[in-house]
């Protein structure tokens, strides 16, 4: 499944990471609102990632959600990690289009989210839009990815819709949560 990881994480493979998260803060990411609805699929210990439950594999998916955590990276800003991020990308893609980064503070954590849209991905036949919340929590830094894949110069427009409920999935519905936080999403347990 490694090999499937590189859609997701295009620069991120050579990053320690750790899936465990630290006790003192847990990465709270609900179930992606879909129909069907969508399944965890197996994968290394360093991602949590779904896909459509009528969809087969990483691999084969057009939907993907992702969540890693980087303890290796605690401290590092959540913003400045985005930006360095979206470089990575440039790199790997015939052209790219990426906002700048919206910064937040949510639950006493630094955030930031950002969007890139990769055309023509060098390592396959793939187009690829992702949404990204990055969370630069104390004992780790956080980072979820809801990306749209399709066939490279197929003319096929990203859907508005699937697009905006991405952004809005990630802005309400994936929390860092402190050790003992049992408000709102935090209440739910982690995948």
């Amino acid at each position: 499944m490694k090999h499937a990881i590189w859609i997701a994480l295009f620069a991120f493979a050579s990053l320690p990471a750790n899936a465990d998260a630290p006790a003192a803060e847990r990465l709270v990411v609900l179930t992606y609102p879909g129909d069907p609805p969508w399944k965890i699929v197996p994968d290394d210990a360093n991602t949590i990632a779904w896909i459509p439950a009528d969809q087969i594999s990483v691999t084969e998916t057009k939907d993907l959600l992702t969540a890693q955590t980087f303890t290796a990276l605690k401290g590092t800003d959540a913003s400045q990690f985005a930006r360095g991020f979206t470089n990575s990308v440039s790199s790997a893609c015939t052209s790219v289009r990426a906002t700048d980064p919206t910064t937040a503070t949510e639950n006493g954590y630094q955030v930031a989210y950002i969007q890139f849209y990769c055309t023509g991905f060098r390592k396959t036949a793939l187009d690829v839009d992702c949404y990204m919340k990055v969370i630069g929590g104390k004992d780790a830094l956080y980072v979820v990815q809801r990306i749209f894949r399709r066939d490279s110069g197929s003319g096929a427009a990203a859907d508005p819709v699937a697009e905006k409920a991405a952004g809005d999935f990630l802005t309400d519905k994936v929390r860092l949560c402190a050790q003992g936080d049992s408000e709102g999403i935090c209440a739910t347990s982690a995948p």
